[in-house]
Parts: C-alpha cells; structure tokens; sequence
C-alpha cells in the first residue's frame, strides 16, 4: 500500500510515528508539505507567498506517488483546509481519503458529512491504523475496523474504541525523515508520555474523559531507558541543538524527572526546553533540571485574573503558588516563557487586563499569546453556549474549522478588538518595556490593524529561546521549503 500524508506549518508527531509503524509493515510512506505561514498563524494571506500553482503542485505530486490512500490529521482550525483539499483530490482523483487528529475526534459524524472524507479515525492510531492499512491492502472489508468511522451505502458505521495503548515502549521512533528537509531546523521534538491529569476548560484533553472515561490508565510514561535510546540515536543522526520535550507536562513525576535528568545529562547533554505546571515543581526538580542543561520552561499561565484562571479555566492555582513557582524558576537561571488567552468565555476587559499587568509583574523572558477557540465538545464550549456566546451558526462555523488562536475571536464578545489588539501587542509589550507608553495607547484606542503590524514585523526579535521554535523557525521552516524543490518526502 502506498499511503500519502499532507500536513502543513509544522511537523506532526503522530504522522512520524504512524509512518514509522507503516514502513516497518511492508508499506510506502509520502508526505506532501505546505508551508503555510497565512492567516492561521497570525499572519497576512499573501497570495505570492503561498507557493506557485498550488493545485497544480498537487495533482502532479500525486500522479507521481500514485497513492492509495490520502490521509490528514487535523486540528480544528485547520479543518477547512481540510476540507478544500480534499476536495481538490476527489475532483481529479479516486482515491479514498481518511482523515484523523483533535477536529476528527472532536466531531466525527460532522466530518463524515464532508462527501469527500471517506473515513475518520478516532484517538490513538499506532493500532488501529496498521489494522486498516494491511485490511487494504490484503483488499478486506475494514467496516469493523475499531476507532474506525466510514460510509458505506449512504450509512455511517461508527465502531466501537480499542483501549488506550498501554506501553509506549514497544512503539517504534519516529520515522523524522518523512518531515526533516521541510521543517528540521536544529530542535528535535520528543514526547516522553501521553496524558495530562488536568483538566482545563479550553483544552482537547478536556474531551478525553467523554471519548474514553479518564483514569490513572490516561498517563502513561514511556521508559527512562526508551527514551534515552531514541535521543541518542537522532543526535547521532541529525545536527541536534536542542531537544523540546513536547509533554503536556513534563514535570508530572518528581522521581522520574530526577532519574531522567541524570541520564540525559550524561548521555545527551545538550540544552532542553519543557512545558511544567506550578504544582509539580520544587526547587529541588527545578535545581536538577538546570544541572542537566534545561535552557527554558513554558508554562500556560493562560489568564492572569483569578476569576478567569480558576473558575471559567478551572485550571485550580493561586496567583501566589504561581509567583511562588516565577521567582524559583527565575533565581535558577532558567528562562520562563508564558502562555495566555484572551478572549475567553465570560473574560471582560478588565480580566485581560489583569493578565498584561501578571506579565509584567512576573518578568518572564517570552509571551505567547492567543485568542480563545472553542474547541467543540469542551467544558468551555459547552459554557459558551450555554451563556450566549456561541450560537448555532458560531457553532457551525466552529465545526467548520473557520478562524483560529490568532485570527479575531470566531465568539460573541463585546470586546472583540480589544481581545484583539492586546493579544497582537502582549509579545512585544513583554520584551520592550520602554515602548509600554505606546502600546499601552494603541490597546486603549484598539487599533486592531496597527497591533497586527506590529505582531508580524516584532515577532522574530520578541521571543525568548522557546520562540526559536514558536517564530523564529517558522520563518526558516517557510523560507526553506518554499524556495527547495522537494514539494515531497517519500521512502
């Protein structure tokens, strides 16, 4: 079977992984990449700037790969680039498309509604997806293939889930190859577990309790030994300057996080970045971190008012365990970027506010900012709709997958500019406090088109070390495929 992936802006760890397990089975893997950088990611649609003849680049690309099976993953924002792609396959080829990712999960039956999705796969797919792909090509009927949602006769068969995957170890690398001459730039992206124990309003892993029932079985760890082994084996293989331990936390387990650190300081040794929550942090584990060359931690802030933090996020942390966590972080030498989202269900202006002054007051080294999205089918959406800001046809648009995290706010709020601006303005007002005068002006008029400029053109000199990833990539990401001939990686 020749499987054909498309994704776009960045890498995709699923895929890699999937790839990986597929190869190893006997199968062809190919990957087409659009580099993006539009509106999606807070940016200008420029027409030049999106690639030459797109479909024209993608109907050749497929002629050449000849696949038999095209396959997305995606979240929801990127649902109606789904969607229009799809399409353009369908009008000139016969060829069955599946989609799978958050959107997908989310709200299967609604893709399902697409005519030319032919399939979805629901949650985790290093199982199910060699199931289906070997049923293909051994040309078996995959109608009760579990995780599965196909049409078949104007019906939707929807199966029944498989259990989360246990043991993560036996999960074979992931096949970087596929992804390396479009979006490599030096930071290797590593996942040392799945699950997150919180459960914050706003976020996908919000649904996993209603797709699977959440238990301890959610988090799991793959071995200290397991992961040292792949780390090893990609700083041989690739020029590694860093390693981004893409964890919902990393800092989880106290012991494992000890252990880990003395081994990748032995055997690795080269700077890291992880994502940490102020409960799971002592200045013991932030001590150890610092020693095994951890260069920066993120950590989702996501609203500096109480009210909104606690008890619209649920997100359950004083403000003073917060700075408590800021000041040993800081006093370690360690860089601390933040998260926020303004926007959000039940935010006022002053709520947003609250946050620009915690940042200031915080002194963190980088800002990410966002707007709020309400990812379908999470305790945030439910609450929108509930209280009046998302109605049906926000609701549709939702599903649709129409604006995103730094478009303008898809919701009903009163105060849609000033969500806005503030969001274009928090990266820079965090790095260049003497210009704090003007930006404090241009979020009090909401001079929306202003703070956007201003977004773009700051953005490459406004972030700490996590922005080599977050922006500063991202430019060489686009700049380097756009201008190289290789529209697909393949093996």
């Amino acid at each position: 079977m020749k499987i054909l992936f498309f994704y776009k802006e960045q890498e995709n760890l699923g895929i890699q992984y999937l790839s990986s397990i597929l190869k190893k089975a006997g199968h062809e893997v190919s990957l087409i990449f659009d580099t993006g950088f539009d509106s999606y990611m807070g940016f200008y649609d420029i027409k030049a700037l999106k690639g030459k003849k797109k479909e024209g680049k993608l109907i050749s690309k497929i002629k050449e790969i000849n696949p038999d099976l095209f396959a997305f993953s995606c979240v929801t924002p990127l649902y109606s680039y789904v969607k229009e792609t799809s399409s353009l396959v369908k009008k000139h080829f016969d060829i069955p498309v599946i989609a799978g990712g958050i959107h997908p999960t989310s709200v299967p039956e609604h893709v399902l509604k697409h005519p030319d999705i032919d399939m979805v796969y629901i949650g985790e797919g290093e199982e199910g997806v060699p199931e289906l792909i070997d049923r293909m090509a051994r040309k078996e009927d995959i109608s009760n293939v579990r995780n599965l949602w196909l049409k078949k006769d104007g019906v939707i068969i929807k199966n029944p889930l498989r259990p989360l995957i246990a043991d993560l170890d036996p999960i074979p690398f992931p096949d970087r190859d596929l992804f390396y001459h479009h979006t490599f730039a030096g930071i290797l992206t590593v996942i040392t577990g799945r699950g997150c124990p919180y459960r914050c309003t706003f976020c996908f892993n919000n649904q996993m309790e209603r797709i699977y029932g959440i238990d301890e079985k959610h988090l799991r760890r793959r071995s200290i030994a397991n992961v040292m082994e792949e780390l090893v084996y990609f700083k041989k293989k690739y020029k590694v300057r860093k390693v981004f331990f893409a964890d919902d936390i990393f800092t989880l387990n106290s012991k494992w996080v000890g252990e880990f650190c003395e081994e990748y300081k032995r055997k690795v040794n080269v700077p890291f970045l992880c994502q940490v929550h102020p409960s799971t942090l002592t200045p013991e584990v932030v001590k150890i971190m610092k020693e095994a060359s951890c260069e920066c931690v993120i950590y989702g802030l996501d609203s500096g008012n109480d009210y909104v933090r606690n008890k619209i996020m649920k997100k359950n942390v004083s403000r003073e365990k917060i700075l408590e966590t800021v000041n040993m972080i800081r006093g370690s030498g360690i860089k601390l970027f933040m998260n926020v989202i303004y926007g959000m269900v039940g935010e006022d202006i002053s709520h947003m506010q609250d946050t620009l002054n915690f940042l200031k007051q915080s002194r963190c080294d980088g800002v990410n900012a966002s707007i709020f999205y309400p990812y379908p089918e999470t305790e945030a959406c439910e609450f929108g709709i509930k209280n009046g800001y998302i109605d049906e046809e926000i609701m549709e648009n939702i599903r649709e997958g129409k604006s995103s995290t730094h478009g303008s706010s898809i919701i009903n709020i009163k105060n849609k500019d000033f969500s806005e601006t503030i969001r274009n303005i928090t990266p820079a007002y965090n790095k260049f406090p003497f210009l704090r005068p003007l930006f404090d002006l241009v979020i009090r008029k909401k001079w929306v088109k202003l703070s956007k400029m201003l977004y773009v053109f700051t953005g490459p000199f406004v972030y700490s070390t996590w922005g080599e990833i977050m922006f500063r990539e991202m430019f060489f990401i686009f700049f380097r495929s756009f201008f190289t001939k290789k529209e697909s990686s393949r093996s």
